[in-house]
């Protein structure tokens, strides 16, 4: 009976081992797996502080530009001319409401109001279907010329031209030869010319 007793005790000692060894096995897999991970991590933290190491003296750079254009532009005497430059033209631009804007930025800081509503305006004023029918045609030209262009996705949702050969031409044109003569949305100037 002792010896019975002892083998159980043996047994039970031996799965007691066995059940530790399997599960200090597992731990070392997960925690193997864990420093695969961390050590993916330090090599990417390392090679992003590289870069930011290399951008470095550049940005101290426009750094120390931007900071002598704020110095320049503070008295406010170069806003105020822009601002009156822009309010005595008799149809201003976008980009003279940008220019405004981006002065207005140096001077006062982004979170001015009048800023952000020079942006809104140069917004407003900015003709966006006309321009990105120009856009198109040229990323079209440039395409056809065998330059590797990609197309904008919202060339794609434009109506098409027309479809053969020279339909492009007169298949969009206006009714009276002067309306609509020499304007950049015609599809004859949009069109390369062959």
């Amino acid at each position: 009976m002792r010896r019975l007793l002892v083998e159980i005790v043996l047994l039970v000692a031996a799965l007691a081992a066995g059940g530790y060894a399997g599960w200090a096995w597992q731990r070392l897999g997960e925690l193997q797996t864990q420093l695969a991970k961390v050590q993916a991590q330090a090599t990417s933290a390392e090679q992003e502080r590289r870069a930011l190491q290399t951008r470095m003296p550049e940005l101290v750079s426009k750094e120390s530009e931007l900071d002598a254009v704020r110095r320049a532009l503070a008295p406010g005497s170069v806003l105020q001319e822009y601002e009156a430059l822009v309010a005595g033209a008799k149809a201003p631009t976008a980009e003279q409401f940008l220019g405004l804007a981006a002065i207005r930025v140096l001077v006062k800081g982004r979170d001015n109001p009048d800023t952000v509503a020079a942006f809104q305006k140069a917004l407003d004023l900015v003709d966006w279907p006309a321009r990105l029918q120009s856009l198109c045609a040229a990323q079209a030209g440039a395409a056809l010329g065998g330059a590797a262009v990609r197309m904008l996705e919202e060339c794609s949702r434009l109506p098409p031209a027309g479809t053969g050969a020279g339909a492009g031409k007169t298949s969009q044109a206006p009714a009276s030869p002067v309306a609509g003569a020499g304007s950049k949305d015609t599809p004859k100037d949009a069109a390369p010319k062959s």
